[in-house]
């Protein structure tokens, strides 16, 4: 590139002289000629401008822009169909080693991939087909009941309940903001998401052990605060989650509006609160543009306002990568390939080992899930079932659900796990 600069230059340097020459006339004669004028200043001074354009154009053109690394790469995954997790960012330096030297990089720049196996059309296939629904299941009706039930023996007892270093009022606060944020969704008729219910079930299938132990002992402690405020997190991203990094959580069982930018609070004017976590066929205008607005399909809804569709999963492909005793880098072959199940559950339950989900089929390299768009703690065992140190194993999948919806397309996205050797 920089030689490409330095022709262009000479060239357009070389007609500047060769056009002063050609304008200056021709000696008349006589014993002592006048020599010839030196080439213009001003047409060796413009020429080199066009010059320097030009290759700072054509420098642009070919590589792009410099944008910040941080910015770059994440994008520059997802375009290779590669979520940007933690353990993604880091194998992309290691493979190209320039990146630790730079903060700017340019944005057409070509980099070294992760030399992943590929995936059969029949694994992508299956993959691809996510999205299956039913009716609220029982199991998470009485889960959801039991939990009502326990909260109002809970506030009953609150005066006899002994605390450690917290106050009851806040977690008072935090059963209270659970309740309202699944009282909507109790006895919906909507189709949910099968996944979707069997994690929120897992929340409280939990919570109401915790909440039922500390009634029984009269006793809270800091890690039951800390799981209690954790479920309410998750629940409430599971329900709702901020594919635009803007929403702010809900305070009670509808989002405080006046919060939200514009584009968001237009799209909350349209929907009832009771649609928001389970509805996958269409949306009811509340009461107050009942009078200006249809019902809205779901899916019309969310493009319009580019918001989250209540239901929507995304088929993810594991892979896992290693670095051996030599510093080599290892993606594929035999010592990753169908070596290791990967496991996952919200971060609320990640020290519940039932709380924890196989991606099947396959291991990994590659195991298969279909998950809604949420952080994930993972869990990645080897052949013999023993757990294996991971460096990152909170996990958000929120940027493959944007990518889709940038690109229109549905693909199946890799998420790359590092493990210890």
């Amino acid at each position: 590139m920089l030689q490409s600069a330095k022709v262009y230059l000479l060239v357009f340097v070389l007609m500047a002289q060769s056009l002063g020459l050609m304008a200056q006339k021709p000696p008349t004669g006589g014993p002592n000629p006048k020599p010839p004028p030196p080439p213009p200043i001003g047409l060796i001074i413009a020429a080199t401008g066009v010059a320097l354009g030009g290759a700072g154009l054509y420098t642009f053109k070919l590589r792009g822009p410099k944008i910040p690394v941080g910015d770059y790469l994440p994008n520059y995954l997802l375009r290779h169909d590669i979520l940007p997790s933690p353990d993604a960012i880091q194998l992309m330096h290691q493979l190209n080693p320039k990146l630790n030297r730079t903060n700017v990089i340019r944005t057409k720049t070509k980099l070294k991939n992760p030399d992943l196996p590929e995936i059969s059309q029949e694994q992508l296939n299956s993959s691809l087909s996510t999205g299956q629904t039913t009716t609220i299941p029982t199991e998470l009706k009485e889960q959801i009941s039991l939990y009502k039930s326990s909260l109002k023996t809970f506030r009953n007892a609150k005066k006899s309940i002994k605390k450690s270093n917290i106050s009851l009022d806040s977690i008072y606060a935090v059963l209270t903001k659970i309740e309202q944020v699944i009282t909507p969704h109790e006895k919906s008729k909507e189709e949910i998401s099968v996944i979707k219910a069997q994690l929120v079930k897992d929340l409280f299938g939990v919570l109401n052990k915790t909440l039922s132990r500390n009634i029984a002992t009269k006793i809270i402690g800091d890690s039951d605060s800390r799981v209690m405020k954790e479920i309410l997190e998750s629940l409430t991203e599971l329900i709702l989650p901020d594919l635009n990094q803007k929403l702010t959580p809900p305070k009670s069982s509808q989002l405080n509006r006046m919060d939200l930018p514009a584009k968001e609070n237009s799209w909350y004017a349209l929907v009832d609160s009771s649609t928001v976590l389970f509805a996958n066929k269409t949306f009811q205008p509340n009461a107050v543009s009942s009078s200006l607005v249809s019902p809205l399909d779901v899916n019309t809804v969310s493009e319009v306002y580019n918001l989250p569709i209540p239901n929507m999963e995304q088929g993810f492909a594991f892979a896992v990568y290693k670095i051996n005793a030599a510093g080599e880098t290892i993606t594929k072959g035999p010592e990753v390939e169908g070596q290791y199940s990967v496991h996952y559950a919200l971060p609320a339950l990640r020290s519940f080992t039932n709380a924890y989900h196989e991606c099947a089929p396959g291991r990994a390299t590659y195991a298969y899930a279909s998950l809604p768009p949420a952080k994930y703690f993972f869990e990645v065992r080897d052949n013999k079932g023993k757990v294996v140190a991971l460096q990152n194993p909170l996990i958000d999948t929120k940027d493959a659900f944007r990518a889709s919806r940038i690109t229109g397309e549905k693909k199946i996205i890799k998420i790359i796990i590092r493990v210890s050797p």
